[in-house]
């Protein structure tokens, strides 16, 4: 009987400690295909964040991969207004946008058009202000080394 209770005790153990190991971040079910999961997972991040705007764009992603466009726009255009200088928000808005205009009407779909070439614009244009911001400071930190 003894031996029996530390063969469930050890089991017990290691099966907690493997259910403990597995990755239940909100990437790591997007990247297992648990979509279901994910969403449920990135609500609550949500419920106690409002303002992580990474948990949003991960919500788009989400509805974005079962095909969910109205609710992925919500939770894209939510995580471009929290972090506009981020590229890959309006990525992920700009071909939301270009998903659902493909399964739209002829008059529907226009509109959306416009919104995605706004998006792509808005992140071309934030590229370039990267760009330019690395380029001054390397040229601020090669005027450092430079002894005067």
């Amino acid at each position: 009987m003894r031996h029996l209770f530390l063969i469930l005790a050890l089991s017990t153990l290691c099966v907690s400690s493997a259910v403990a190991g597995a990755d239940e971040t909100a990437p790591a079910l997007l990247a297992a295909g648990r979509v279901d999961e994910a969403i449920a997972t990135l609500h609550g991040q949500i419920n106690s964040s409002p303002n992580d705007a990474l948990a949003h764009n991960l919500l788009c992603r989400a509805y974005f991969s079962i095909g969910e466009w109205d609710r992925g726009i919500t939770a894209c255009e939510k995580a471009v207004s929290l972090a506009p200088g981020n590229s890959q928000y309006h990525l992920w808005l700009g071909r939301i946008y270009g998903e659902k205009a493909d399964k739209s009407g002829f008059m529907t779909a226009a509109g959306l058009a416009r919104r995605v070439r706004t998006e792509f614009e808005r992140r071309r244009k934030t590229l370039q202000r990267r760009r330019r911001n690395i380029a001054a400071r390397s040229k601020r930190v090669t005027a450092a080394r430079v002894p005067g």
